[in-house]
């Protein structure tokens, strides 16, 4: 009997879209570029291209004339990007069931990374160039992104405008590599920023990832907003650093969840390291978890 081709699974957290893709993946990278950080609310995405089939039909916003992001509607896990009328597709990482599976070859659009993001890898470095890396694709890209008043005070939000917030203050920064930030963000760790008087313009949709806490999105273009414990008080939340308007003024202070980091990621930042629960003297709370559970990273059809 022949053994078929292995093929990587993936998904939403909440399990609402799957995927399967053909092993092997395609070119792994990360991007930089400013409307991929606020499409995905981090400070850069992880994507890797592959043959891809779905269950369960993702939103798609188009970003740009040339381009669209696909997401949940009912969780907001950031999930592909694809050009506009071509068959190609580049997954988020973290919505692979195994993020392991797509270690990245390479940084693009790095005239937009974040200053106080310190990368420990001697990956190659591009800058973004008209045509993209092959230099076969568009010559002109027009952002469909709305626009933002990048320093006029505390103030971010989704990547197409329909929801807005200003904060009073700015509290502790953190990067967390748990598996549930992960696999709500579609990416290699979620960047949040603790934010005090919060004020919203629009209504963010949620998704309740566990009994403590839910995730806010935009349910127009999927852009991850914030992280929200139940228990917070009025007008508090953990903000996705790069759904800031000026995502520089952040920058982390501690890793957290650790030991879900992935392997080859390697950041050289020298900041503390926790696993979870470890960063503060306060009783763990029991969290449950309500994301999908995978059961195989990876399956094989005989």
């Amino acid at each position: 009997m022949s053994v078929m081709p292995a093929y990587a699974t993936g998904g939403c957290q909440c399990g609402a879209v799957r995927y399967r893709a053909a092993l092997p993946l395609g070119r792994a990278n990360y991007c930089h570029c400013r409307m991929c950080q606020r499409a995905t609310g981090n400070v850069f995405a992880v994507l890797v291209s592959a043959d891809a089939s779905f269950e369960g039909t993702p939103v798609r916003f188009a970003s740009s004339d040339v381009a669209e992001r696909g997401f949940c509607a009912a969780c907001g896990t950031p999930l592909f990007y694809a050009p506009i009328g071509s068959d190609v597709i580049e997954l988020m990482v973290g919505s692979l069931d195994d993020p392991s599976l797509a270690e990245p070859a390479l940084h693009y659009g790095v005239e937009s990374m974040v200053p106080w993001l310190q990368m420990g890898d001697d990956l190659p470095r591009h800058a973004t160039k008209s045509g993209g890396l092959s230099g076969n694709g568009p010559t002109n890209v027009t952002s469909q992104q709305a626009g933002v008043d990048r320093y006029a005070s505390i103030a971010g939000g989704c990547q197409c405008g329909s929801v807005r917030f200003r904060a009073e203050s700015l509290g502790r920064s953190s990067i967390c590599h748990c598996r549930m930030c992960q696999r709500a963000v579609g990416n290699a760790f979620a960047l949040l920023v603790v934010a005090h008087g919060v004020e919203w313009d629009g209504t963010p949709a949620t998704w309740a990832s566990s009994n403590i806490s839910e995730r806010g999105f935009c349910a127009e273009c999927g852009t991850p907003l914030f992280l929200r414990d139940f228990e917070a008080p009025d007008g508090e939340y953990e903000i996705m650093v790069a759904a800031l308007d000026d995502p520089e003024i952040a920058p982390p202070q501690h890793h957290v969840g650790t030991e879900s980091r992935i392997g080859w990621l390697k950041i050289a930042d020298g900041l503390p390291e926790y696993v979870t629960g470890a960063s503060t003297d306060e009783p763990a709370p029991t969290i449950l978890s309500h994301q999908n559970s995978t059961a195989h990273a990876v399956k094989e059809e005989q």
